[in-house]
């Protein structure tokens, strides 16, 4: 099961891998990396956690200019950033 940090607070990263670990991860390596753009399969992204049948895509507080107040207003292309990058993981091509 892939969980997903969508939150700047990244809260769930840090439950999961640790307050020290999650503040230390670069920004490229975590949900940041989908909505800035930059060119990284969402799969490589993906991490396990110290639970079976558990993994991560960990959440940064880089992220945070990607939350906006009104998402509704912004560009439909920008609001499906997430699902398009993980539609290839849920369809098995990864």
């Amino acid at each position: 099961m892939l969980l997903v940090d969508n939150d700047a607070q990244a809260s769930l990263t840090k439950g999961l891998l640790g307050d020290e670990e999650a503040r230390g991860l670069d920004p490229a390596t975590t949900v940041y990396a989908l909505y800035a753009g930059i060119p990284t399969p969402a799969e490589l992204l993906v991490r396990p956690t110290a639970f079976d049948g558990l993994a991560l895509l960990a959440g940064s507080p880089a992220s945070i200019s990607f939350n906006v107040p009104d998402p509704h207003r912004i560009d439909p292309r920008d609001q499906a950033v997430l699902r398009d990058a993980l539609r290839p993981m849920a369809e098995g091509s990864t």
